[in-house]
């Protein structure tokens, strides 16, 4: 199970110690994690898998920003304190920094069309 640390943590277990710090996502094992979120409420959190598998560099994602609406560009780098940057902005065309509480992977990879762009097709 993904789970995302909101805080820095020092986990005790039996074996080790797991150092977390804030924004930094692990997969652990669901005992572990369930154990972890009954115990340490509100400072971790489950992430979807499904999200995390998909942040890798290279892939197209999208997000809502409060400034432009739906945007969408391709993860430059992974993630880091539950933040990734972004390139090819779909309206800027700029980097962007963005959260990743919002990103939604884009279907077949594909960057949809910028807003108040028109397809040639």
């Amino acid at each position: 199970m993904w789970i995302e640390a909101l805080t820095p943590l020092r986990i005790k277990l039996p074996d080790r110690d797991l150092c977390l710090t804030a924004g930094q996502l692990r997969d652990l094992s669901d005992d572990l994690a369930t154990r972890l979120v009954q115990h340490a409420s509100g400072k971790v959190r489950v992430v979807d898998p499904s999200v995390v598998e998909n942040l890798q560099p290279g892939a197209w994602v999208s997000w809502e920003s409060p400034l432009f609406g739906r945007c969408t560009g391709q993860i430059a780098l992974a993630p880091e304190n539950s933040w990734l940057v972004v390139r090819c902005h779909s309206v800027t065309g700029d980097l962007s920094l963005v959260k990743v509480d919002g990103i939604r992977p884009e279907v077949k990879g594909e960057p949809s069309l910028p807003h108040g762009s028109q397809s040639n097709a």
